[in-house]
């Protein structure tokens, strides 16, 4: 077929000779590509590159071919080709389009051609070359390319480039094409090319997208290289064009540039490029026009017309950008000549006045393009660039002064305007110059562009940023106002130069008026910086000479100026003194706008705020300065002139400007506001100093009569001090503020010469010294010291600046200060600024600061040493001395003399009291170079020794505490300069040290002992420093220093001597130093051993020993600050000194001896804490095999027992699913894994182990034995244990010890007959055995301490740590005991046994109960015991009622908290009821002692509270939080809590210790659903039924009875006690509000909102009647009101991201969330999610002003969005509530829509919610309901609408109540005329009411409501009176 067609396209050749297929490219245009002309293209590319440019091995005699068309075909054969073409042509999407442009760039890189395919391709043999067989694959090649070329730029030219709305990549791949084609195929790329795609491929640079405009450079690139290596290979001749235009050494771009432009310019509409580029042929006429066009395809026309416009005129912009910066770096060459003739060769007339047709467009995009082409080509330096632009476009431009509105444009136009005037401009200057005949005028008419300009610059360019057409306004100004001379050898009139100068008024006066609609701060302070300087230029802008010389030399040239000046003075004469005073009364007008900015900105305090301060407030004022000091250094004209005529005193002849004309009224007007003081000080400190330095004061007179003009901004300063000064000297009792001292600091810091005056130091600035420094500043504070050294810097100022006076002022200022008492810390602060001023300059203090005022006072400084507090004495002495450095920078010198030194050495000398202050100075003198030595050594001991003791703690919270205590530290210099000195300080005060040990009671008692005890402690640690630091070889410190070796003192006051210790080690961070403290003391072991065995806290209070047990003991927290773990060789010693001591204990000890008992006690238990510091690495217990029924879950990993009969034999396997059966209990599917065959089976638990280690007998898995651990466990256990423990009581701790050893040395790997194991098991049966026989003989006493001692050592953790596991290792078996003890309490009850052996019995079971498995065989004697024990629990609970937190209640909780644990891993034994009843018995009598606050009591033979105790140290915390976590254990607390014990739990919500499990406690029995109270039972409390009685006054007698029914049913379901604490809110002052008080308030709130949803699905009556009795109580108003004042989002001042909303179960779970803040969040959240109207009614009525938008945003960003989706997930889970209710809903949209099919009909409800719902009301639109009657469908919104938005409702309840109403309705039952619903919303009951006349029903209290209300007893519908029926 192919064939075919190409034979018949074949036949259009010529005749006679066989043609060659041309290619479609034959039908494409009128000229037709020849067969020559193709092979003169392939044969300039046949050869192989050398560069971009190949070198071709064709004829170079031949002739260049024509140019050759591009084609709408591909008409060559590569198939590649063919499929790239296809797809780049066609409709597909950008993805598809830039792979195929891929293809194809990478088909132009490496091209190959297909066999027969365009290697058939001939030439003419009169102008083509055979190539060699060697270069035939790379000519085929490159034909390839060839051919490919005019289709390809037919595509770009016709569909790419044009397509600018594609995606990026498309046309940024294009370029990678041509890139590729001009790399490989250049000449055919240049030949082929024309000048519009020139144009395109240059106007990609300017794309939108960075992507394409970086190809495109690339592109632009490559083809400059190409263009010029081609003009160096050809050198054509002359007038011969190649490629297709322009010449030289750069591709025609110019030509192609506005040949595209006038191409696509020229369209005009966006419908006609359409028409033209892009619409489809029809009927060979025409393309579809706008009106066919659908609405899309005219916005993408309209999108894609601005985008080519826009780009063509950016490509324009960019063209003449390039070119007039290439004209200005380089010079003229003939090709630049000849590009220049090719810019005006146009056959089009009208194509310059084409590229500004937009400048009236109403695209704003465009217009902004055009002012900027204008911009651009207007200020070309090429005169053939600015013939381009028409007067026409000139004329548009101006009149778009005047129409365009839109600000972003305004900078743009006003640069184009710009642009044109200052063409025109040089214009006429150029005609001038040229001679050119007056009457030819180029200046733009003032009247063409005045009015528009003066309204936009009074409109302040309406809105446009003043950043960026600020700027334009001084060259704008000076190019309108001063334009030059009209008309040919003319010059300037007088009148000229008036009009100009008025034109400039004109222009400036109108910008500042715009200053009052800028908008804000920043752009009014930018814009008055342009008015200012633009006003500044045209008052010194020199004026045109008013005469036309004729000569043409500049102003400038001195020859001339002479002639100038006659010629100037006589036309003055003629045009007379009036047109002078107008220009003069111009000048005048501009001046006084720039005054205006100046008083503006030193008076506006606006724009010194925010960013505006440092954008323009800063530099407005600083340049005003800068040109205020121009205006003064602006010479004035000399009188010397002869030729000069006067006006008004000023030199005509010299007046070259404005100013000069008014420089006496000007500064006249200069005045500096004292407003705003930080704006004049700003202003002050940027004007440049007088220009001389200040003279004498006598001769100051004729300073400023030799220099007058440059004293004048000195003299308006001086004026400001004045006028600042003025207020303060009429009234004495007037003071400057804070404020004001900066500014006044200013102006003399100018020129303190003149600014200062002897009134003003001696009477101004001395009142204000005096009444800062001295006692009648009565509140000194912070402030006063701002204010005392603002005064002393004014002071110091003053006396620098008047070097001569300043000792007079100096010594009396100082006398008159001391006169009137100073504070000594103000005068201190005084002399250190008058120190760094001095020093500023030089290193010397200045001479005048010494004086003998100075030297006398601090020479009285000392006498009264309580005149003056002791840290002001220290400073003022270091300050006088020269030892304080401030600012970096340190006055070297004291500025007091010898004398004053002395003084303070005999005044120590001669003191009997202890002075700091003194004794630190005077060590601190020796630091002074020119001290003398003046103490001697004695002297400096006593010194050393008083500053030694006087040292205190410093406040460890204090950042600054280390550095002050190294700043006190000060006396070490000196005793490491001195030897002896330092040996006797020593020895001095370790006596010191040893006698306060002994007689003082440090640390024992109260507050202030403990704080001794500190201070001791760091005195001690600096006599160790001391004596480390400087007698290190001859004393070391140790305890004995310190008289902490004192063996007697820790015997008699263990307490004391602790918190001493402790103390020490404070301040000491090294533990090695401690413990040497320790090691090199005198008898070090037996010391360590006598501080342990003292400060130990055995004892059998489990209270008190639960220190012990977990590890935070005295015993165990001086072991780790000694830093004892690791230390064996010491312990080593002290172990075999210990064991010696226990040895002797147990054999002396006697039962009867409480003290023997304790002492043993004692000793065991230090042997225990000695075991766990030497092996601080617990032994591993033995992995139990058994596993947790529980606590397993799917995909666990485990071990199957394969065969039961060999328990040995397991494979892993995966957990698959857990089953619970109530009669089996627990079994699993599990998963197998065989060779790669799974498999899944069901087994039980008993055939699951976690390990296959496990599967070994306990007794002889070995244990990990403890490093160097066998010795000393052989010594344990052969000299202890196997001695005394079955005869020790177990008060001897002989089982704790036997715990310890086994935890944390452990029993070794031997076993048998001799080994530790065997020793330590046979202990233990032997003990158990005694046990079992006690107890069958009833010896209770043998058996009770059988018990502990067993309980103790399987690790009960009485003097121990607890440990579990200890049954793996020996495997004793417990149960005998266990039914021997539940026979004993089933036979005898309480009969014949002790209570002490409850107690033990409890131990035993605690520790004993988890090592047994339960079976079928065993599970009721199990139940037995477990009963057993929960009883046994609450009966000794019961028993510590009243006597707060005991050692029984402790043992009691942790047998409930081991039972609870049982039960979890039990699962099988929950649900017998005598087993719950029991533990829901133990439960209520726990947690009725926890509610009865009994725990809390202070216990005052102890250090510690009750509360401390139960919280830190048993396990009620942990048993409350596991219990809380499951459903069943949340039942279990519910049941057990009383309606008595909740009202308890009330009162606990306000105690910190107790709040956090009060609330949950009370979370579960709230929260249960269940009435506390029936309906029998309901008593209202006192003041309930007061309030009740305060809130029905006034309502009839039906509301007052529902008002109290509803608090009835509150009360059914709160707490009596919450609902009198509610009560109490609405009285409620904030004064006593704490914070504890507040958290238990709003505890109680959460607790309240939680019942309410909680009793709403059990009760419909439940939540109306707390939304009545809360709203009669104002709970809501009180408690948000609370809640927003702790809120950190609502009271931050910074923007701070609202906390995420917390859900009440997070608060539950941890105790750390309970703070103030995270609770008022969530109450918040909490309170509008379930009392949604309440809380809008609170907003609108109760909130406080200032929280009601930040309320709003809150609830917008986060409340309203977290509500909706809680509903959404709520009515989610409640889908079965809903029955053929579907609902769904979106919280984006937030939308809810309800469908409810009923019968025939499918009902549907809309809901829609605002963004600040609740406090915005929700719509509800019922509409879309078919075949619904309109009254049915609003009555049923306005139910919704109600409930939602004024009843209290919820989503749901609001859908569930629609509901039933719709079911009633459809059943029949009408709804109520008043309320518009059948169901009664509060009682949900029918109506029952029925009229005699109408028959209408009605709810009867509607009715009710109704006839009180409206005041009548008529029907609501008939209007007769009302005759009902009951129905």
């Amino acid at each position: 077929m192919k064939e075919k067609r190409k034979g018949r396209l074949d036949k259009v050749g010529g005749s006679g000779t066989p043609t060659e297929f041309i290619g479609f490219g034959a039908f494409a245009g009128t000229t037709t590509s020849s067969p020559t002309q193709q092979a003169a293209i392939m044969t300039a590319t046949t050869a192989r590159p050398t560069s971009l440019l190949e070198n071709s091995n064709s004829n170079s005699n031949s002739s260049k071919p024509s140019t050759v068309k591009s084609s709408p075909v591909y008409t060559g054969n590569n198939e590649a080709l063919q499929l790239a073409f296809s797809r780049i042509s066609q409709k597909r999407d950008g993805i598809t389009k830039t792979k195929a442009l891929q293809e194809l760039a990478n088909l132009f890189s490496t091209a190959t051609a297909t066999a027969g395919s365009d290697n058939n391709v001939t030439t003419n043999s009169s102008s083509t070359t055979t190539a060699t067989d060697d270069s035939s694959t790379t000519i085929s090649k490159w034909h390839v390319r060839v051919h490919a070329l005019p289709h390809w730029m037919w595509l770009y030219a016709n569909k790419l480039a044009f397509d600018i709305t594609a995606v990026a990549s498309v046309r940024a791949t294009s370029l990678q094409v041509w890139q590729e084609a001009l790399r490989k195929v250049p000449k055919a790329v240049v030949a082929i090319l024309t000048d519009e795609v020139w144009g395109m491929l240059y106007a990609a640079q300017v794309d939108p997208f960075l992507e394409v405009r970086n190809e495109a450079q690339s592109t632009v690139q490559l083809a400059n290289q190409v263009w010029k290596e081609q003009q160096e290979q050809q050198q054509p001749s002359e007038g011969e064009d190649i490629g297709g235009g322009g010449g030289g050494d750069t591709p025609p771009w110019y030509k192609g540039v506005l040949t595209y432009s006038n191409r696509i310019l020229g369209y005009g509409r966006p419908s006609a490029l359409q028409e033209a580029l892009f619409a489809k042929k029809k009927g060979g006429s025409g393309s579809n026009n706008d009106s066919s066009s659908s609405n899309n395809e005219k916005e993408e026309a309209e999108e894609r017309f601005s985008l080519l416009t826009g780009l063509v005129l950016d490509a324009l912009c960019l063209l003449f950008q390039q070119q007039q910066l290439e004209s200005s770096t380089t010079t003229t060459t003939t090709a630049a000549v000849q590009d220049d003739s090719n810019m005006t060769n146009y056959d089009n007339k009208d194509s310059p006045a084409i590229l500004f047709r937009y400048m009236p467009s109403s695209v704003d995009g465009l217009r902004l393009r055009t002012y900027r082409l204008v911009s651009i080509v207007a200020s070309s330096s090429n005169k053939n660039h600015r013939d381009l632009l028409p007067d026409a476009a000139i004329s548009t431009l101006l009149q778009s002064l005047s129409s365009e509105k839109n600000p972003n444009a305004w900078s743009a136009l006003l640069e184009a305007f710009l642009a044109v005037a200052v063409m025109a401009n040089n214009n006429q200057t150029t005609n001038n110059n040229n001679g050119v005949s007056a009457g030819k005028d180029l200046l733009l008419p003032t009247n063409s562009w005045r009015k528009g300009l003066i309204k936009a610059l009074r409109k302040a360019c309406y809105g446009a940023s003043v950043a960026s057409w600020g700027p334009i306004l001084l060259p704008l100004t000076s190019t309108l106002a001063f334009p030059p001379p009209r008309g040919g050898g003319g010059g300037y009139t007088q009148k000229d130069r008036e009009e100009h100068l008025a034109l400039a008024l004109e222009l400036i006066k109108a910008a500042w008026e715009g200053q009052h609609v800028t908008l804000g701060m920043t752009e009014a302070g930018r814009l008055a910086m342009a008015v200012a300087e633009t006003a500044h230029v045209a008052l010194l802008r020199t004026l045109p000479t008013t005469i036309i010389s004729s000569s043409d030399d500049d102003e400038g040239n001195s020859d001339d100026d002479a002639t100038t000046k006659t010629t100037t003075a006589t036309i003055m004469e003629k045009d007379g003194s009036p047109m002078m005073e107008a220009t003069k009364v111009t000048a005048l007008a501009i001046a006084e706008i720039w005054l205006e900015v100046l008083e503006n900105a030193l008076t506006d305090q606006s724009l010194a705020t925010g960013n505006a301060r440092s954008a323009a407030w800063e530099p407005l004022l600083q340049n005003l300065a800068q040109q205020l000091q121009r205006y003064q250094d602006h010479q004035p004209p000399t009188a010397s002139s002869s030729n000069s005529s006067s006006i008004n005193g000023d030199t005509v002849a010299t007046a070259r400007n404005a100013f000069a004309l008014i420089r006496k009224e000007f500064w006249a007007k200069v005045s500096l506001p004292c407003t705003h003081p930080e704006a004049l000080a700003y202003f002050v400190s940027k004007l440049s100093p007088p220009p001389s330095p200040p003279l004498p004061q006598q001769d100051q007179t004729q300073h400023k009569k030799a220099m007058p003009e440059q004293q004048r901004i000195c003299r308006v300063v001086q004026t400001c001090f004045q006028e600042l000064l003025a207020p303060y000297q009429e009234s004495s009792a007037t003071l400057p503020s804070p404020a004001l001292y900066p500014a006044m600091q200013a102006l003399v810091d100018y020129e303190p010469a003149v600014m200062v005056t002897e009134r003003f130091v001696m009477n101004d600035l001395l009142q204000w010294l005096i009444l800062h420094t001295t006692s009648q500043a009565s509140d000194y504070s912070n402030n006063n010291d701002d204010l005392v050294r603002a005064d002393f810097r004014l002071l110091a100022s003053s006396l620098i600046g008047n070097p001569e006076k300043a000792p007079v002022y100096w010594a009396t200022v100082l006398k008159e200060i001391l006169a009137a008492k100073p504070f000594l810390h103000a005068l201190t602060l005084g002399i250190e600024i008058l120190l760094l001023n001095g020093n500023s300059s030089s290193n010397s203090v200045p001479d005048w600061i010494q004086c003998s005022i100075l030297d006398k006072f601090a020479m009285e400084i000392f006498t009264d040493s309580a005149k003056y507090p002791a840290n002001e004495q220290l400073e003022f002495c270091q300050t006088v001395l020269g030892l304080t450095s401030r600012d970096d920078r340190k006055h070297p010198h004291p500025v007091v003399n010898k004398a004053v030194w002395e003084s303070w050495i005999e005044t120590y000398e001669n003191s009997s009291a202890d002075n700091k202050a003194l004794a630190q100075i005077l060590l601190q003198i020796t630091k002074v170079s020119q001290a003398p030595e003046l103490i001697d050594i004695s002297k400096v001991e006593s010194i050393v020794l008083q500053s030694w003791l006087q040292e205190q703690r410093r406040n460890p919270d204090d950042e600054s505490s280390d550095d002050t205590l190294k700043s006190n530290y000060h006396y070490m210099e000196i005793l490491q300069s001195n030897r002896e000195l330092a040996t006797r300080v020593v020895a001095k005060a370790s006596t010191e040290m040893k006698r306060q040990v002994e007689e003082n009671d440090m640390g024992v008692d109260d507050k202030n002992s403990v704080n001794t005890a500190a201070d001791w402690g760091l005195r001690s640690w600096r006599l160790v420093e001391i004596s480390r630091t400087t007698l290190a070889d001859t004393v070391v410190p140790s305890l004995s220093l310190l008289g902490l070796d004192n063996a007697a003192e820790w015997s008699a006051r263990p307490l004391k001597m602790y918190s001493l210790i402790m103390s020490l080690f404070a301040f000491m961070d090294d533990k090695d130093q401690r413990f040497k403290l320790l090691e090199i003391a005198e008898n070090s072991v037996e010391l360590f051993l006598c501080i342990l065995v003292n400060i130990c806290e055995a004892s059998t209070d489990l209270t008190i020993s639960a220190r012990v047990s977990n590890g935070i003991d005295r015993c165990s927290v001086f072991l780790e600050a000694l830093g004892a773990s690791g230390r064996n060789d010491y312990l080593k010693d002290a172990f075999q000194s210990l064991l010696r001591k226990m040895v002797s204990a147990l054999e002396s000890a006697d039962s009867s001896s409480s003290k023997e008992m304790a002492r043993t006690q004692r000793l065991t238990t230090v042997l225990s804490a000695l075991l766990r510091s030497a092996y601080p690495e617990t032994i591993p217990t033995p992995k139990e095999p058994f596993l947790v029924p529980n606590a397993m879950r799917t995909g666990d990993q485990v071990w199957y027992i394969t065969d039961p009969k060999s328990p040995n034999q397991m494979e892993p396997v995966t957990i698959a699913k857990v089953h619970f059966d109530t009669e089996t209990g627990y079994y699993f599917t599990i998963q197998t894994d065989r060779d790669g065959q799974k498999s899944e089976r069901q087994t039980i638990v008993d055939r699951l182990h976690k390990t296959n280690d496990c599967a070994q007998p306990s007794t002889s898995a070995p244990l990990q034995e403890a490093k160097q651990g066998s010795a000393m466990r052989d010594q344990i256990v052969s000299k202890i244990l196997r001695s005394y423990f079955a005869n020790a009581s177990a008060e001897c701790g002989l089982g704790d010890l036997l715990n310890t050893l086994v935890s944390r040395v452990g029993v070794g790997k031997e076993r048998g007959i001799g080994s530790a194991h065997f020793d330590l098991f046979q202990l233990l049966t032997d003990e158990n055995k005694r046990l079992l026989s006690d107890l069958q003989s009833k010896q209770y006493a043998k058996a009770q301490d059988s018990l502990w001692k067993l309980a103790q050592s399987f690790g009960f953790g009485q003097h121990s740590e607890p440990r579990n596991g200890t049954f793996l290792i020996f495997s004793l078996d417990p149960a005998p005991s266990h039914e021997l003890i539940a026979g004993v309490y089933d036979s005898n009850g309480s009969v014949g046994r002790p209570g002490s052996l409850d107690r033990a019995v409890l131990a035993w079971l605690i520790v004993s109960l988890p090592s047994i498995r339960v079976s079928k065989e065993n599970s009721s004697s199990v139940t037995r015991t477990l009963e057993m024990m929960f009883s046994l629990s609450r009966n000794v609970l019961m028993t510590t009622k009243g006597y707060g937190f005991t050692s029984d209640t402790l043992l009691a909780l942790k047998a409930l908290a081991a039972g609870r644990r049982f039960l979890a891993n039990n699962p099988s034994l929950v649900d017998q009821q005598a087993l719950r009843d029991n533990q829901t018995a133990c439960f209520t009598a726990a947690i009725e002692l926890f509610a009865s606050d009994d725990w809390m009591v202070e216990r005052a033979s102890q250090d510690q509270t009750s509360s401390s105790v139960w919280k830190h140290y048993s396990d009620f915390p942990s048993l409350i939080e596991e219990t809380c976590k499951t459903d069943c254990g949340r039942a279990l607390l519910a049941q057990s809590i009383t309606p008595s014990v909740a009202e308890s739990l009330v009162h606990s919500l306000f105690s910190n210790p107790s709040r956090f499990y009060a609330f949950n406690m009370l979370d579960c029995v709230l929260g249960k659903g269940e009435v506390l109270r029936s309906d029998q039972e309901i008593a209202l409390d006192e003041s309930t039924t007061a309030h009740l009685k305060e809130w029905t006054q006034g309502m009839d007698s039906q509301g007052a009875l529902e008002l109290e029914e509803d608090v009835e049913i509150v009360s059914q379901w709160l707490p009596i006690s919450m609902m009198k604490e509610i009560e109490t809110w609405q009285d409620e002052t904030f004064e006593d509000l704490n914070e504890e008080k507040t958290i238990g308030r709003l505890l109680a709130w959460l607790s309240v909102l939680s019942l309410i949803e909680t009793s709403a699905p059990k009760d419909f009556r439940s939540r109306p009647a707390f939304v009545s009795y809360l709203t009669k109580a104002e709970a809501v108003p009180s408690v948000l009101n609370v809640s927003i004042l702790f809120d950190e989002t609502m009271n931050s001042t910074k923007s701070v991201q609202a906390p995420h909303v917390l859900d009440t179960d997070r608060i539950l779970e941890n105790e750390e969330m309970i703070t103030i803040s995270n609770l008022s969040s969530h109450v918040i959240f909490r309170t509008f999610e379930t009392l949604p109207s309440l809380c809008r009614r609170w907003w609108e009525e109760d909130c406080p002003k200032v929280y009601t938008s930040r309320v709003q945003s809150l609830v917008e960003r986060q409340i309203a969005p977290e509500i909706l989706r809680r509903e959404m997930r709520r009515m989610k889970e409640a889908t079965k509530n809903f029955g053929d209710m579907n609902v769904s809903g979106s919280s984006m949209s937030r939308e809810i829509t309800a469908t409810y099919k009923q019968d025939d009909f499918t009902l549907t409800v809309l809901i829609r919610l605002p963004a600040s719902f609740p406090l915005r009301s929700a719509e509800v639109d019922c509409s879309r309901t078919l075949g619904v009657p309109p009254n049915r469908w609003k009555r049923w919104s306005l139910q919704i609408t109600l409930m939602l938005n004024n009843q209290g409702g919820t989503l749901q309840d609001a859908l569930m109540l629609w509901k039933e109403n719709v079911d009633k309705e459809f059943d029949g039952v009408e709804p109520c005329p008043i309320c518009y619903s059948v169901l009664q919303v509060k009682t949900h009951k029918l109506p029952s009411l029925e009229c005699a006349t109408c028959h209408n029903r009605f709810h009867a209290d509607c009715l009710t409501q109704w006839f009180k209300q409206s005041a009548k007893n008529q029907c609501v519908l008939c209007q007769q009176d009302w005759r009902g029926v009951r129905v």
